[in-house]
């Protein structure tokens, strides 16, 4: 490889994804459960009720940190990270 090229490595990783579930005002209260690929509003105001919701999708709670349910897939997925690998001369 050339002195200051770059070259794309990819590498497959296995992880679990993570979703953020919070109440919100839009029009009207209720949770909202985003993540990568997925957005769902729920009208039901009692938190177990949608903790129970989405443990049947295949979520569990993984945290609470300001405001906010931290939420994370219970089965790791498989998935390739791309990446930029640099290369310079020392001259």
């Amino acid at each position: 490889m050339e002195a200051g090229m770059k070259k794309i490595e990819i590498e497959k990783v296995k992880l679990k994804r993570h979703g953020i579930l919070e109440k919100i005002n839009h029009p009207e209260e209720c949770w909202r459960f985003k993540s990568e690929d997925v957005i769902q509003e729920y009208g039901e105001l009692d938190l177990l009720y949608v903790l129970d919701e989405l443990s049947i999708d295949g979520w569990e709670l993984l945290c609470y940190a300001e405001g906010q349910y931290i939420l994370r897939t219970v089965e790791y997925v498989e998935d390739e990270i791309k990446y930029h690998h640099f290369e310079f001369d020392e001259d």
